[in-house]
């Protein structure tokens, strides 16, 4: 797995690669940071993009109710 992370002014993104047996996938999350608002942004191509909405709207509600 490939890590990066990039951080222009108020926004931290982080771009990942989900790797199963042969199949590839890569996505973005963006953090955008504003005045009292966190907004999260996820973008994902690949093998795992049909189920990735749901499993990625689950993620991110876990996320904010820990925040």
């Amino acid at each position: 797995m490939a890590i990066y992370i990039y951080s222009p002014p108020n926004e931290i993104i982080y771009s990942f690669t989900l790797v199963f047996s042969n199949q590839l996938g890569s996505g973005r999350l963006k953090f955008h940071i504003g005045e009292g608002t966190l907004t999260i942004n996820v973008d994902y191509r690949g093998w795992m993009e049909r189920y990735s909405s749901f499993i990625f709207r689950q993620w991110i509600d876990g996320f904010c109710i820990n925040f």
